[in-house]
């Protein structure tokens, strides 16, 4: 089952925040579900944020911006190379990325 949700996300991952600001209705979701995950959250300057999952790091740019100490962590190597292209497009330096299962994490 990793398999395919790796295979899925390597091909949702090409251009990924193009394809959501595309669609308004996706960007509205998008936008609305890290709003409330992040004020549920309510991170401050020096935090550690571990992101499981973390995509193309949209969240990551947003705790970074704020001072946390980011970490990620995708399934997707691809999706993984779109977060340092939008972590650098955005001059987030020191944003920590891995490849990991969340299953397997130790």
């Amino acid at each position: 089952m990793a398999r395919e949700i790796k295979t899925f996300f390597d091909k949702m991952s090409k251009d990924r925040d193009q394809k959501i600001e595309r669609n308004p209705v996706v960007d509205y979701e998008q936008k609305l579900r890290s709003n409330r995950v992040l004020s549920m959250l309510s991170p401050q300057k020096d935090d550690t944020i571990l992101d499981v999952g973390c995509a193309n790091a949209r969240d990551l740019i947003i705790l970074a911006k704020k001072g946390c100490k980011c970490f990620g962590v995708d399934i997707s190597p691809k999706m993984l190379n779109e977060a340092r292209k939008s972590l650098s497009k955005n001059k987030i330096r020191g944003v920590k990325l891995k490849v990991g299962d969340a299953t397997k994490l130790k």
